[in-house]
């Protein structure tokens, strides 16, 4: 019995001290789309990101499409030289244009587009909690009233504060 106490304890000891050294990030990332992150790592390098955002493309006819979108992305971090970092990842989301919601009388699969992307990019984080990145985001846009198209423009930048 007592070695089972003295196991359980210090099974929740590591536990504990093993989730002090996970990080989590909060950041803001500017480019294609402008989104806020929440990044959750749970292991060495290892890392979900959700973030949701506005987008702002520019169409054919030089009128601004609107639209807002949600992801989530696995991805994997690499320490390669002190504080730089390169990761990459994959994941997948919704989006929905604004004008899409002023035409009545819609399936409501034609409201949501579905997004799958990779992700690769170059951080440098600071002695303070703070890292900046770039990184480049491509993304098959799966929309089931219209044709498919591949997304090739996302690349952008931002800061992250980790605590």
């Amino acid at each position: 019995m007592k070695k089972l106490l003295l196991f359980c304890i210090a099974f929740v000891v590591f536990t504990i001290s093993g989730n002090a050294q996970l990080e989590r990030n909060l950041g803001l990332r500017l480019g294609g789309n402008t989104e806020l992150s929440f990044q959750y790592g749970f292991g060495t390098g290892d890392r979900v990101d959700v973030s949701a955002g506005i987008g702002f493309d520019k169409q054919k006819d030089s009128a601004f499409s609107t639209s807002i979108n949600f992801n989530v992305m696995y991805m994997y971090a690499y320490n390669f030289s002190g504080s730089w970092f390169v990761y990459g990842g994959f994941g997948g989301g919704l989006e929905s244009d604004f004008k899409t919601f002023k035409i009545k009388n819609l399936n409501p699969m034609d409201y949501f587009y579905f997004k799958i992307g990779i992700d690769v990019g170059l951080e440098y984080q600071f002695d303070d909690p703070i890292a900046v990145f770039v990184e480049y985001r491509p993304e098959l846009v799966v929309d089931f009233k219209d044709k498919s198209k591949f997304q090739v423009l996302g690349v952008s930048l931002g800061a992250r504060y980790m605590f």
